[in-house]
C-alpha cells in the first residue's frame, strides 16, 4: 500500500518496501518476483501517492555479514512470539471445549513445525556451511604462513593482514 509506505518514509526518507512474490505455475516450476519501491506525490493530485519502482540487484556474496546473521537469527523469536499472541488468548477461553482446545493446540504445534521446518532447519544448515568454509580458509592460511615461513625464515605477517583472496 503507497500510503502506508508514504507515512514510513516521513520517518526515514530512504525507508523502502519490499515486496517478494512466490509463484508456482500448473507444470511444478516455481518463480520469485522481487518489487522495490518508494511512494512519492502524484504529480497531478499531490493529495495521492503512487508507487515509484527502486532499481535493485542481488548480489551473490561468499560471507554473510554479521548483520544479517544477526537479523536472521532473531527472527525464529519474533515469529514464535506472533504464534504465541495468536495462540495465547485461546488457552484463557472459558468458551471452548475440550475438541477445539485440542484443536488449537494442534494447529499451534503445526506453527511451530514450520517454523523449525522452513526457518530454523535451513538457517542452521546454512550455518554449518559458513562455518565449513571459513575453517577451509582458515587452513588455506595456515599453511601459506607455513609455507612462508619456510621460504623466507621470517617471522609470519601479522594475521589482519593476510586475506583470504591473495
Amino acid at each position: 500500500d503507497v500510503r502506508t509506505q508514504a507515512s514510513y518514509q516521513l520517518m526515514d526518507k530512504d525507508f523502502l518496501g519490499l515486496i517478494v512474490s512466490c509463484y508456482n505455475d500448473c507444470n511444478g516450476t516455481s518463480q520469485v518476483q522481487v518489487t522495490c519501491f518508494q511512494s512519492v506525490e502524484n504529480p497531478s493530485n499531490p493529495s495521492q501517492f503512487i508507487r515509484r519502482e527502486i532499481p535493485q540487484e542481488i548480489v551473490q556474496v561468499r560471507y554473510m555479514s554479521e548483520a544479517c546473521i544477526d537479523s536472521l537469527a532473531t527472527f525464529p523469536d519474533i515469529l514464535l512470539k506472533e504464534e504465541m499472541d495468536a495462540y495465547t488468548p485461546c488457552l484463557n477461553s472459558q468458551n471452548q471445549d475440550m475438541i477445539t482446545a485440542i484443536q488449537n493446540a494442534s494447529v499451534f504445534s503445526q506453527s511451530l513445525m514450520k517454523i523449525i521446518e522452513y526457518i530454523c532447519a535451513p538457517f542452521l544448515q546454512n550455518m554449518e556451511v559458513e562455518k565449513k568454509m571459513v575453517d577451509d580458509t582458515n587452513k588455506i592460511l595456515k599453511k601459506r604462513i607455513a609455507v612462508l615461513k619456510a621460504n623466507n625464515n621470517v617471522s609470519a605477517p601479522p594475521a589482519s593482514s593476510i586475506t583470504a583472496n591473495e
